[in-house]
């Protein structure tokens, strides 16, 4: 199926995420909608026919990756503020698009990665964010999904945090703050 096919109707908008290494295993991608790699190299063994727009940019920057590899950040929320920050200040994204498996652009442009993929989210409603780390591990990939969250939900979710936490502080329970 043809990217252009995959463009959404007027429906819900979602940023949902895949590994990219479970693509082999999802012969009917078409409900992944816009198939965005975002990471900042290409992994190996995975095939262009799976992606329909590369954001190398959305990744952590080499700087941030090597001192995650070289337990220089002290821990995941240390990494995780600083890739936040990464993308929150970043003023342009490159943007690579393929369809059928070839390259047909390689673009710079003067927008953060996060308007560029709020930007697919409005044309093609479903959007799908990719990395090779396993699902349940620390990825940026999971930290780039929750930036994108509409504002609304994240305060919506945290009102329901901070509800817990008032309950639970009630029955005595001792409660660990987390606030997005």
């Amino acid at each position: 199926m043809e990217f252009a096919q995959r463009k959404a109707s007027e429906g819900e908008k979602m940023i949902k995420q895949a590994r990219v290494y479970d693509m082999k295993k999802m012969p009917d991608q078409s409900s992944l909608g816009c198939r965005v790699l975002v990471m900042r190299k290409w992994p190996q063994g995975f095939s262009k026919h799976n992606v329909d727009v590369w954001l190398p940019d959305a990744g952590p920057s080499k700087a941030l990756l090597d001192a995650w590899n070289e337990c220089a950040c002290e821990s995941w929320e240390d990494f995780a503020y600083c890739y936040q920050q990464e993308q929150r200040t970043r003023k342009t994204c490159r943007i690579v698009r393929y369809a059928n498996g070839k390259q047909v652009s390689d673009e710079t442009v003067s927008r953060s990665s996060l308007d560029v993929l709020r930007g697919f989210e409005r044309e093609f409603g479903t959007v799908t964010v990719m990395c090779w780390e396993d699902t349940d591990c620390h990825c940026h990939r999971h930290l780039l999904v929750d930036m994108l969250k509409p504002l609304a939900q994240v305060a919506r979710e945290n009102f329901e945090q901070e509800q817990r936490e008032a309950d639970a502080v009630k029955l005595g329970v001792p409660v660990q703050v987390v606030r997005k």
